[in-house]
């Protein structure tokens, strides 16, 4: 038990549900946040929904559910049951996934692991924000708009379609104020979640059709986004090393590297 919680924020503890004919279910949690154990006690639609608003109570995420879904993994009465919960909250979508015969509590455990999802992407944030200053490191994607004023960058050349590593992603025609570096999501509009948790939705897609390639400019050994910014975003989050890109090379006699920082572009 205590390996399984390394590194959790948080961690479920136990589960007390109490469904009646013509009443609303009740379902207490107890569980560990922070390495404290907490309680509450919630009513909902049903008894997975209490148990999860019970969590909510004390976690207080506000995080939209897109997904949930229930399969059994094992077979017979005991049969043990996984939980696939989808949150999304400020631009960024999170899975969680919890195991156990008591459907109510893998939901419980899901939607916890979510959330300790959630928390490892904050925290990841927060670090590269404070290695940035401790480094002088810039956290912002370039502007493609600024590089090719500096560089006076003006011939292009098709390239095709080919993977390209999604580290040498470095900036953004016109959506650099969108992401971070590393393509965190920085924006807060409702409608770019939405779009973010479409691209992050259709990943998991068996059936659909699956990405079509993005759109690239190649200015010398770095890439910057034409199209298809959130697939990159995604991509980055799920650990991807490379992406199908349609690549347009724009000529340049100034060597452009992954490291380059916005100070760079003054120098050169």
């Amino acid at each position: 038990a205590a390996a399984a919680e390394e590194g959790e924020f948080y961690h479920f503890v136990s589960l007390n549900q109490h469904s009646e004919t013509g009443e609303r279910p009740k379902s207490r949690v107890t569980f560990r946040m922070g390495g404290q154990e907490v309680s509450s006690e919630a009513e909902g639609n049903g008894p997975v929904d209490a148990s999860l608003n019970a969590i909510e109570e004390i976690a207080k995420s506000g995080a939209e559910q897109l997904l949930y879904s229930v399969n059994a993994i094992t077979s017979g009465t005991q049969s043990q049951g996984e939980v696939t919960v989808r949150l999304s909250k400020g631009g960024r979508i999170v899975n969680g996934v919890g195991t156990d015969p008591d459907i109510i509590a893998a939901s419980a455990k899901a939607y916890l692991s979510a959330l300790n999802n959630f928390q490892t992407l904050r925290l990841r944030a927060s670090m590269q924000e404070v290695l940035a200053r401790l480094t002088g490191k810039s956290n912002e994607l370039l502007s493609y708009e600024e590089v090719a004023q500096k560089l006076k960058l003006k011939a292009r050349s098709e390239r095709g379609v080919y993977s390209i590593p999604l580290s040498a992603i470095v900036g953004s025609v016109g959506r650099y104020h969108d992401f971070s570096r590393s393509f965190l999501p920085l924006s807060n509009n409702e409608e770019e979640r939405q779009r973010w948790a479409r691209v992050k939705a259709s990943i998991d897609d068996p059936i659909g059709p699956g990405w079509p390639p993005i759109e690239v400019y190649k200015v010398g050994e770095v890439y910057f986004v034409l199209d298809g910014n959130h697939r990159v975003s995604v991509a980055r989050q799920e650990g991807f090393s490379q992406i199908e890109a349609h690549v347009i090379e724009v000529k340049t006699d100034i060597p452009l590297t992954a490291d380059i920082q916005p100070d760079d572009l003054i120098i050169k």
